[in-house]
């Protein structure tokens, strides 16, 4: 299957929630048209978010993985 890549980036903000964020990525790589950024703020306190993004194979999207300490969804977005 060959993939369309717009020209877009994905922000998506995450604490703790890796099962999640696995099928969220998921879901977005098996689209006819994908981002070509994802861009994942990551503010849990442990390293099964980045355990999930060091899993999802190399294909046309770039992943962008940024651990930040602080917590809020409007900080982790700005950030994005």
């Amino acid at each position: 299957m060959k993939q369309h890549v717009a020209p877009i980036s994905v922000a998506i903000s995450t604490r703790h929630r890796a099962a999640a964020l696995a099928r969220c990525l998921d879901a977005l790589a098996q689209g006819d048209v994908v981002p070509a950024e994802i861009v994942i703020v990551d503010q849990s306190g442990d390293d099964l978010t980045q355990q999930v993004v060091a899993a999802q194979p190399v294909g046309p999207t770039v992943l962008v993985y940024i651990h930040h300490n602080g917590s809020g969804l409007c900080v982790s977005q700005n950030i994005a």
